[in-house]
């Protein structure tokens, strides 16, 4: 019988790091979430190869000081939370201070960043132990910027099974989807995603979260959704609804999709995964366009955001945050039926009379043609996108020793 043997450092960094990091998505994810901690309000997402090649993500957030800078790939360091108390009252995407550790242990990484006010930028390349190989002083003028390369170069099975053009493309579909999800839950935020040389999608900053909705599905598809919102005060949830206006009498033509991720489910802002929830909402769909049994293969293209006090959610179950936990998940559970039935029947535009559920559809929306005509004028904000993605450009030696 063998003994037991700690492993050695390197190894267990790389075992750990494997299971939270397994594929692009997973690393766009939390480096976007970076960057939306830090307060950004434009951020590029750059792929190179699906992302395989090379990942890169921009922002304009307030960035990290040159004395943290070495600090930012090393595992539990965190500006986010000092002790777990904190968690109680968690306003922020990431906390454990894992990431860029993780991300570090299975790919390079060089992390660009400089003050808000100041000329000058600090580049710092790590290798997956994360320490520093390399850096240089550049050009800045605030913000963050996260270049990743050679992924998985040290996992060669995975690196192989990435590789493949399916896997590329299932890739590149779960960083759309969460983008446009990211684009939902903060309409105030400009988000552009770059495939190689083309760009892929760009949204503008917005106001409000319908006119986000608006940029993802598009003008056309939001005049098929209906809003409703419900509010419990006993356990302090509320739950904003756009789901397809079933009162509309060609059904063929309501927003739907045989990929259940077209819809977005937001748990304070984060996107998550509660089959029960979206399931519900599926039957009821099915019911209310005349499929008795509830079986319909077809998934309404939906937006749930549901808000909670931070102490009744645990969002840390998975390395991904995606599954949460409700204190008081019979309250909320209920809130969201209630709401899903009254959305989906047939006189949800006109019943005003629930007191536990309004229907906004008059009150919260711009009118349409309103919308259109902001959209319009907001594309011009796509270009300050790509100044900042052109004003972060670092050169190709940036990264070569001093």
């Amino acid at each position: 019988m063998k003994s037991l043997q700690k492993l050695d450092s390197r190894t267990a960094r790389l075992l750990h790091s494997s299971q939270s990091i397994a594929s692009v998505s997973s690393i766009v994810k939390e480096i976007v979430e970076n960057s939306l901690d830090a307060g950004a309000t434009s951020i590029v997402v750059k792929l190179v190869d699906y992302g395989l090649d090379r990942i890169e993500v921009i922002d304009n957030g307030h960035g990290v000081g040159e004395d943290d800078l070495p600090l930012v790939v090393l595992a539990g360091y965190t500006s986010k939370i000092r002790n777990s108390e904190d968690l109680l009252s968690l306003a922020t995407y990431g906390f454990r201070g894992q990431a860029l550790a993780a991300i570090a242990a299975v790919s390079r990484v060089t992390v660009a960043s400089g003050p808000q006010d100041g000329e000058q930028g600090l580049a710092l390349c790590f290798d997956t132990q994360g320490n520093i190989v390399s850096r240089k002083a550049l050009p800045w003028n605030g913000g963050m910027r996260v270049t990743i390369e050679d992924i998985f170069k040290n996992i060669p099975v995975r690196r192989k099974h990435m590789d493949s053009m399916k896997a590329k493309s299932a890739q590149l579909k779960k960083v759309q989807h969460f983008l446009h999800a990211m684009a939902i839950a903060c309409p105030g935020v400009g988000f552009s995603l770059h495939h190689n040389k083309s760009v892929i999608w760009t949204k503008v900053p917005v106001k409000t979260m319908r006119e986000a909705i608006g940029q993802v599905y598009g003008i056309s598809m939001l005049q098929m959704l209906h809003y409703s919102e419900a509010h419990d005060d006993n356990s302090g949830t509320t739950i904003k609804l756009f789901v397809p206006d079933v009162s509309i009498k060609d059904k063929e033509k309501l927003p739907t999709s045989s990929e259940p991720e077209k819809s977005v489910l937001l748990v304070n802002g984060r996107p998550v995964r509660i089959k029960e929830l979206m399931q519900l909402l599926q039957n009821e769909f099915s019911l209310a366009v005349g499929m008795e049994d509830g079986s319909s293969t077809k998934h309404p293209i939906s937006v749930v955001s549901v808000d909670v006090p931070p102490s009744e959610l645990d969002v840390n179950l998975e390395p991904d945050k995606t599954a949460v936990v409700f204190t008081k998940k019979d309250a909320v559970f209920e809130l969201f039926e209630g709401l899903v039935r009254k959305a989906f029947s047939s006189a949800s535009a006109k019943d005003v009379g629930d007191d536990a559920v309004e229907d906004c559809v008059a009150t919260a929306q711009l009118p349409l043609e309103d919308l259109a005509a902001r959209n319009r004028q907001d594309l011009g904000a796509a270009d300050d996108l790509d100044r900042l993605f052109d004003d972060f450009v670092m050169p190709d030696d940036a990264c070569e020793d001093l």
